[in-house]
């Protein structure tokens, strides 16, 4: 029978023992998650000089995985027609002079000992994907220039690849570049701005990368959490078709530039986890398809005014913003259960969140005056539904030293005139609640506030409603 697929791991296992095979195969798949241990005779696959499909695979992705196949006297058999080459943990340092790859179009080698896939450069035209994400001892990125067809590049996890080829130059049809968790890569070449075809770029987690070049302007997702970039290049508002933007933990970023409000297709942008962000562009508005801004640990204390106008923001997530800033008040609490009670009245921060519309920006502002106020007041311009959150931790009487107040409290919500003195009624409170905040024994306190978390302090538990 011609064109025979090998499939069943037993019968491949036997066959490979007793080293026979048939012209007549032209394609084995082999789970090694089902077997054990094998080392190939050299002359395993002699007689299958038809093969096109080869795969070594592992389908039980919830444990840890690892090649089971190998080849301690190398292999003697020639591969020209190979099309599909998966092999996971693959035990060469690069791809064997045997494998003629004229023919690949898909070459898969996750998790291999691969430390440069091929020297100088190989006319691949049917080339399509190449993956060897988790390769760590993978050292610099093939020359590319004759893979012009390739549309899929996966670097990811590869921990020690130091450069990237320039020759990405001539791949005029890569749609998607991974090169997430790249801890070693320090830079980029300067030819990205060329690659028409790139939609997605992952970089997740390239720690030591501090610049990027120019990028390509058909760019749709472009992460860099995790990066140690310092700011973004102007020309970022080339960027007219990118829909995500990740900047989560850019710990190093210290600014968005003016121009990234030009992004009229940006719909999703994360600057979470950056603590040296401490505002948003004043035109963030005119972001028309923004969808979520996520701002969750910034330094960000207040929001533009043109941030009402996002009318798209989602309100997914919205709930876990919320129970953030009450940890955050609650550690407020407990700084003002460490203060003396007059002395550092006028230093002691309060907390002022608002959520503009369905958005999930957040600010926090203003001081305490002395003596203690009785009201809050939310921000002076309102154009939409807003949430709002306040603290007040002067709500005892000025003779109590304990802080012990045992009273009826009552709380009433309305919203009033700048001089807190006429009620407005032309805006009413849809909902409204309290919340008690419980001081945690944090340890001894500095007298300073951060909204940052220090490591050897423990967690505030998570509020309880009543």
């Amino acid at each position: 029978m011609e064109g025979c697929f090998a499939r069943s791991s037993k019968s491949i296992w036997a066959g490979f023992k007793r080293n026979q095979g048939s012209k007549a195969i032209q394609g084995i798949s082999f789970d090694m998650s089902r077997t054990e241990y094998i080392d190939l005779n050299p002359c395993a696959f002699a007689n299958m000089r038809n093969m096109r499909y080869l795969e070594f695979y592992c389908s039980n992705y919830n444990e840890k995985n690892e090649n089971k196949v190998h080849v301690s006297k190398g292999l003697d058999s020639v591969f020209n027609e190979l099309r599909y080459l998966h092999w996971y943990g693959c035990p060469f340092k690069s791809l064997q002079s045997n494998v003629n790859p004229e023919h690949l179009v898909i070459l898969r080698m996750q998790d291999s000992n691969v430390e440069q896939l091929w020297n100088g450069v190989m006319q691949l035209v049917n080339l399509k994907e190449i993956d060897l994400s988790g390769s760590k001892h993978l050292i610099s990125c093939p020359d590319l220039s004759g893979a012009c067809n390739l549309e899929i590049l996966d670097l990811g996890q590869c921990t020690s690849l130091l450069e990237i080829s320039s020759s990405l130059q001539y791949l005029s049809k890569l749609d998607s570049l991974y090169l997430n968790g790249c801890k070693s890569l320090r830079g980029l070449p300067d030819c990205f701005s060329g690659l028409k075809s790139l939609r997605y770029l992952n970089m997740f987690g390239c720690s030591y990368l501090k610049m990027l070049p120019d990028m390509s302007c058909y760019i749709e997702h472009f992460d860099l959490s995790e990066t140690a970039i310092e700011e973004l290049s102007p020309a970022i508002e080339n960027l007219s078709k990118l829909v995500v933007l990740s900047l989560h933990k850019c710990s190093r970023l210290k600014s968005l530039p003016s121009n990234i409000c030009k992004l009229k297709s940006l719909e999703h942008l994360c600057l979470s986890y950056c603590p040296k962000i401490d505002k948003l562009p004043d035109e963030i508005g005119i972001l028309e398809s923004l969808k979520t801004l996520d701002v969750v640990e910034t330094a960000i204390r207040e929001v533009p005014s043109s941030i009402v106008h996002l009318n798209n923001l989602e309100t997914n997530g919205l709930k876990d913003v919320v129970e953030d800033v009450l940890q955050k008040l609650e550690s407020l609490a407990t700084l003002w259960t460490k203060q003396p009670y007059k002395k550092h009245v006028k230093n002691l921060p309060w907390a002022s969140i608002c959520f503009p519309g369905n958005g999930r920006c957040h600010i926090v502002s203003g001081n305490f005056g002395y003596p203690p106020r009785d009201h809050v007041k939310p921000p002076y311009s309102v154009k939409s539904d807003h949430v709002y959150i306040g603290s007040d931790h002067l709500m005892y009487p000025r003779d109590t030293g304990d802080l012990c107040y045992n009273n009826l409290v009552t709380f009433q919500f309305y919203i009033v005139d700048r001089a807190g003195q006429r009620r407005i009624e032309c805006c009413n409170v849809k909902s409204c609640g309290v919340r008690l905040m419980y001081a945690q024994d944090l340890g001894k306190s500095n007298g300073s506030f951060s909204f940052g978390e220090r490591e050897d302090e423990p967690q505030p538990k998570r509020l309880k409603s009543i």
